[in-house]
């Protein structure tokens, strides 16, 4: 299937990609366009460096190359969204929530991820891969899930190693639905519910499971604090 194509394709750049001859360095961006530009103009395994501070506007990354976005360790992008695109996101501050769309492989490294207020943290709707490293933060906006998985129109498999958390206010930790036979979750980070005056939020909510889905716990799960418990 694509999506199966897709993730063998991804797994080899990130292994390989230093490797590659043909791999160069663009950038940095310091604003949005000149991001889209270089998305534009990049190859397989070229790193795009971002500086500062930019907003997305409602055109998402997309690119058949196979990329890696890095920051400086300041940089900070509002309203990201990838769709149909295989790229790797190293240090860099998301606000106003992530996206991911389509048929996509994203790899988090060093990223902190914050919802929007009412928004998850991270959405993904579609298929592809989704690696989140254990040096990884992704919290939802008030009251919002932190990451929300939903399978659409292609194998999926997810790993989650970093700590997600759900928005203050009861947001749930990471909501999946649907999860088909041909997906597959493992679950080795740290997730929790957002705290509430009145009710923490759960930890881990799961609808629409394919009797032949495939979800390991592997690490800690629990509800957020409140007066009634989560």
């Amino acid at each position: 299937m694509k999506a199966t194509r897709a993730l063998v394709l991804f797994l080899l750049t990130v292994l390989l990609c230093p490797a590659l001859a043909s791999a160069g360095t663009l950038g940095p961006a310091l604003n949005y366009e000149e991001l889209l530009d270089m998305v534009r103009r990049a190859k397989d395994g070229d790193i795009l460096l971002v500086s500062g501070e930019m907003t997305a506007t409602e055109e998402a990354i997309s690119s058949p190359a196979l990329l890696q976005i890095s920051g400086d360790g300041k940089a900070v992008l509002h309203r990201l969204h990838i769709s149909d695109s295989s790229v790797v996101l190293s240090d860099v501050e998301l606000r106003d929530s992530l996206t991911i769309s389509g048929i996509s492989n994203v790899e988090l490294r060093t990223v902190r991820v914050e919802g929007a207020p009412g928004q998850s943290g991270l959405s993904l709707v579609g298929g592809g891969t989704l690696l989140i490293d254990g040096d990884c933060e992704i919290t939802g906006g008030k009251g919002a899930t932190g990451v929300s998985v939903s399978q659409r129109g292609g194998d999926l498999y997810v790993s989650v190693e970093g700590n997600i958390r759900g928005g203050e206010g009861g947001g749930s930790g990471m909501e999946v639905s649907p999860l088909s036979e041909y997906g597959t979750m493992m679950l080795a980070g740290t997730i929790r519910g957002g705290n509430d005056a009145m009710m923490g939020g759960t930890g881990l909510n799961l609808f629409g499971l394919s009797g032949n889905a495939f979800i390991t716990v592997a690490g800690s799960v629990r509800g957020g604090r409140g007066a009634a418990g989560g």
